[in-house]
């Protein structure tokens, strides 16, 4: 028994396979986060910001590392784990700020959004200019959440 697909998916299953991959990830970190919540109330006593702050790293830390394994196990690559990432951290840092949308939207949003952005067809090479792309807009949106996170918290 192989861990990992044989093949790159390529087409509808390609979005198929990010959302099983989603859901994989929404699974682990809500598990974990979960054990993090009891660790966090059991050290951090009355403070709430402790056991916030430690939940959220947590959790931050986990959807990294998991997303970046299911990337590796259904070969969907770097750039879907990088698109994953960057475009989860946009729409919850929209969640936050206009509270319209639910947390459910992250989960209908982004595996669509990562698979159709890194849509490569498996008989031709993506342009050159598409890797650097891809890397400059995943810079941007992680550096653009980081600035509204310091703000946020200060």
């Amino acid at each position: 028994m192989r861990l990992r697909l044989r093949n790159a998916p390529y087409g509808i299953t390609r979005v198929i396979y990010a959302y099983l991959g989603a859901l994989i990830v929404v699974v682990v970190v809500v598990l974990v986060d979960v054990v993090a919540g009891q660790i966090a109330a059991s050290t951090c006593g009355d403070d709430f910001l402790c056991a916030v702050r430690g939940r959220v790293a947590t959790s931050i830390v986990t959807g990294v590392l998991v997303v970046a394994l299911v990337a590796w196990v259904f070969r969907l690559g770097w750039a879907w784990a990088g698109w994953m990432v960057a475009v989860t951290l946009l729409v919850v840092q929209l969640v936050v700020a206009t509270a319209q949308l639910s947390f459910l939207s992250v989960l209908l949003i982004v595996p669509a959004i990562a698979a159709v952005v890194t849509w490569v067809r498996p008989d031709r090479d993506p342009p050159p200019w598409a890797r650097w792309a891809h890397l400059g807009l995943i810079a941007v949106a992680a550096v653009e959440f980081a600035l509204w996170f310091v703000i946020a918290v200060l």
